[in-house]
């Protein structure tokens, strides 16, 4: 994603997350999979990170993010 890793902290602790690029996006990757593993799901990573990444781009391209 290219953008660097960051951890974010709230109520719960402390999370990992990805910043894409240059933008103030940050994408939670543990948080993502483990949503789905608690809903039954066996999720497909190469899939999802396509899927994140093409949202983000949109994201990018509509200027819905602080830079």
């Amino acid at each position: 994603m290219g953008g660097g890793t960051r951890r974010r902290a709230h109520e719960y602790g402390r999370d990992p997350a990805i910043r894409y690029k240059r933008t103030s996006l940050l994408a939670f990757p543990r948080t993502m999979l483990s949503k789905r593993v608690e809903d039954g799901e066996l999720p497909d990573v190469v899939e999802l990170f396509d899927g994140l990444t093409r949202r983000l781009e949109e994201l990018v391209e509509d200027a819905w993010y602080a830079s």
